[in-house]
């Protein structure tokens, strides 16, 4: 029994040195994952931003087109002429909100997955340690003498 214990000992140290390593592996891929998630929900908050000023362009352009010709035919900007022009600015911002809403399930995904992968990471690293821990107890169980006198 007494080649155990320096066998385990060198085993439980390979294996510490081996978990440590893994983790901070995982630690550093980790890092990087969630920079790499950050930056692509930046990347689709700007992108909804720039998309948003364009709405907004295009609507006062529609608007002031809808203006001139009500103008160019001689009707009043009330009654029906005010429902036209209120119509086109409720479209604008129901297109508006759709967007945004897309934009955040968008940024929400992929913030999902952020989390995810870092979860299963962490089941990787913990799974790995108990088969490094099974897989010492069995090399210090064969090494042991069954009998001894």
């Amino acid at each position: 029994m007494g080649g155990f214990l320096p066998v385990a000992a060198l085993g439980a140290a390979q294996l510490g040195l081996q978990v440590r390593e893994r983790k901070r592996l995982a630690k550093a891929s980790g890092a990087a994952r969630d920079a790499q998630a950050r930056h692509e929900v930046a990347l689709i908050r700007e992108t909804e931003r720039v998309r948003d000023r364009e709405r907004q362009q295009r609507l006062a352009q529609a608007l002031a087109r809808q203006r001139a010709r009500f103008a160019a035919a001689g009707v009043a900007l009330d009654g029906s002429a005010r429902s036209v022009l209120a119509g086109l600015a409720a479209e604008a911002r129901q297109e508006a909100a759709d967007a945004r809403d897309l934009a955040q399930l968008r940024a929400g995904r992929v913030l999902d997955d952020a989390a995810w992968l870092r979860r299963r990471n962490l089941l990787e690293t913990s799974s790995s340690l108990r088969r490094g821990a099974f897989a010492l107890a069995e090399r210090g169980i064969r090494r042991i003498p069954l009998l001894e006198f």
